[in-house]
């Protein structure tokens, strides 16, 4: 046999093997996706939370929950809330892919804060980046609020 007889039996066999393992790879795979986006959302809770709880415990009204933010016109969107979470070091630029999921566009890891005390992420956070519905909870609402 040539070289190039072997190199197309040799693909051949490759993609039979790709076809037949597809259904017992594929699971694993979706679940592995699952998961991590239940530890992205997760880290966006504890972020979101470590910000309302230490604007409660030093009275800052800048720093409380988004639904209380979006009522006194601190935020108008999660844009503007994610810059919030980043400008006061809950997350880093770098740490954005939270925000992403499978079929999500993820904001780069070589985003940066513009200096000041109202720094902006550049490239700017958009709605493209998100892959989840940040809930606009209140300190006043009860803590299965999003579960209903």
């Amino acid at each position: 046999m040539d070289m190039l007889a072997t190199l197309g039996v040799v693909a051949v066999l490759g993609f039979l093997l790709m076809v037949l393992a597809h259904p017992i790879v594929s699971p694993a795979l979706v679940k592995g996706q699952l998961i991590a986006c239940l530890n992205n959302a997760h880290q966006i809770q504890l972020a979101s939370s470590a910000l309302a709880t230490d604007g409660e415990a030093n009275k800052d009204p800048s720093l409380d929950w988004p639904g209380d933010l979006k009522a006194s016109g601190r935020i108008a969107n999660v844009a503007d809330y994610v810059n919030l979470l980043v400008r006061n070091d809950y997350l880093k630029p770098g740490d954005l892919r939270v925000f992403s999921a499978a079929g999500c566009a993820r904001y780069p890891d070589t985003g940066t804060l513009t200096s000041g005390s109202n720094g902006v992420l550049v490239p700017p956070f958009t709605e493209e980046n998100n892959a989840f519905k940040v809930y606009l909870v209140k300190k006043d609402d009860p803590a299965d609020t999003i579960f209903w």
